[in-house]
Parts: C-alpha cells; structure tokens; sequence
C-alpha cells in the first residue's frame, strides 16, 4: 500500500480541515445541530402545504389572449336558428369580457358550399348547420383577467343560459394543440364495437365515468348521434317497369329536399367581375 508523504518524509492527512466562511458556518451550525435539524424538518413540511397548488401540466400555461368555443346544438337544426344562438351567446361573452379587452369575435356557422368546399370542410370542425365555433381575441396589454379565467367564467354561464347546448371550449395557442397533436382536447377516447347502437351505449358510459373525475370539463361525444334522417325504401322492380333507376330517384329527392348541386353543378360566371358563383335548383 503506498502512502503519500511530504518532501520531508513526514505523513500528509487525506482530509483538510474547512476554512474560510464556510467553516466558520459551519461550526455555528454544529454547536446548535438539533435546530438545525429540527427547522430543516420545519421547512420540509411547511413546503408540503404548497403541493395543491403545484402546476401538473408537462408545459406551463401559455395566455395566448385566444380561445376557442365550438358549438352544437339540437341535432337538425336550421342554420338560422343557429345564427340567433350564436348572437346570444356573443352577448353573454361582452357581458362577461369587457368590450375594451376584446379585439374580435368570429363566428363560422355550419359548413361550407360551392368551389373549394371540400378542403374548406376538412379545416372546419362543424359537422353541419346546427353546429358552429366562435374564436375571441383579446388585447394582451390592460387585461384584468387571464384567458383561463374568461374561459372558466364563460363555460359557468354557458351551462346556466344553455342547458341543451353542448359547448368545448378550446384554449392554449399554438402550444396546447402542438401537444394535443392536432386534437381539440388533451385526452381523446376512441370507442369500437360491433354495431353503431353497441359502439353508443359504450361511448355513453364512458362519458358519465369520465365527468366523475375531478377536474374535468366539457366531456361530450363529438358524432351528433340523433341527426335526423328521411329513409326511402324503393321497390325497384315497380320502379323499373316506369322506367326509374335508382340513381334517378335518389337524385330527384336529392333535389326535392336539398337542391341539385349535390349531383348536377351548375357554375354561372359574371362577365363583369369573372366571379364564378355555384346555382343549384330545389323544387318548391
């Protein structure tokens, strides 16, 4: 075993003593080691009682002075009757948001027709004219309220005023729907089953187990489940000796209910502007 020795042969010691500030503190603190210890102990369980209030998220909340509120209503119903839903609501949010906070409010009611509908329709999360999504842009400077609390606040009075309403209100920027990869909530449930009434009873279930959990809002189905619907049942044996198809009947009701752009696009151009607009015919 070899040892360390100093030049003149004597032992050196593997440990110094401490000097300086610290060793002064630190026999200060070994002459009084039960307080020490004991406000150290302190110190442990006073932080406990700040553990409610710990953040849980893997981010902090961002106030991006955004938030979204995405609506339906009564499976069916008529885009103007949404439309009269949707200027009460912008009602309640000036009645909650003081009109110098707010920079704008849009509103985007059921889905889009004519040229372009189809990559418009993909960016929208309306299903239809009964659905709709308000966006609420605020002023980031002379703010009395976070966006949070707006939003907490307006959910509260959504639920009192509109009863039979469902509302999702989505908030966080750019960042929450990055983590959320492009879904409008943090947690997304996927039922499967071996038929749709099946695939609805479970997804019901689930729904009343998950708003049995703290902390949890806006829990809903996203499908409209109750949609009305016209069955037609043809006989087309019948149909065949009148000379109808399938396809012909199914057009004609088409336009009958709807109009013909579903199936028979009709684009007329103004010569003035170049605008193209899309005609349909309905029958009266």
């Amino acid at each position: 075993m070899l040892k360390a020795r100093h030049a003149g042969g004597e032992k050196r010691d593997d440990y110094a003593e401490p000097t300086g500030l610290f060793a002064g503190v630190l026999q200060k603190a070994m002459k009084i080691r039960y307080l020490v210890i004991g406000g150290g102990v302190a110190l442990v369980v006073i932080s406990l009682l700040l553990y409610p209030r710990i953040g849980k998220e893997l981010f902090p909340d961002v106030d991006a002075g955004v938030f979204e509120v995405r609506v339906k209503t009564t499976p069916g119903k008529r885009i103007e009757e949404t439309e009269k839903l949707i200027i009460q609501l912008e009602k309640v949010i000036a009645g909650v948001i003081p009109k110098e906070e707010i920079e704008t409010v849009m509103a985007n009611i059921g889905l889009p027709t004519g040229k372009g509908a189809g990559f418009s329709t993909m960016l929208s999360p309306n299903s239809g004219p009964d659905t709709a999504f308000m966006v609420v842009t605020l002023h980031q400077e002379g703010r009395k309220n976070s966006t949070r609390d707006y939003v907490k606040t307006l959910r509260r009075e959504f639920a009192e005023k509109f009863p039979q309403e469902q509302f999702l209100s989505v908030s966080g920027g750019a960042i929450n729907a990055a983590l959320n990869a492009g879904v409008a909530t943090p947690i997304n449930v996927q039922v499967s089953a071996g038929s749709t009434a099946a695939t609805r009873e479970a997804a019901e279930k689930v729904v009343e187990r998950v708003r049995q959990i703290d902390g949890t809002a806006d829990v809903q189905i996203a499908q409209s489940l109750d949609y009305p619907q016209f069955d037609v049942r043809v006989d087309r044996t019948r149909a065949a000796y009148f000379g109808l198809s399938q396809k012909t009947i199914a057009e004609n009701i088409s336009t009958a209910l709807t109009s013909s752009i579903g199936h028979a696009e009709t684009i007329w151009v103004d010569p003035k502007t170049g605008v193209d607009f899309y005609m349909g015919v309905q029958y009266k």
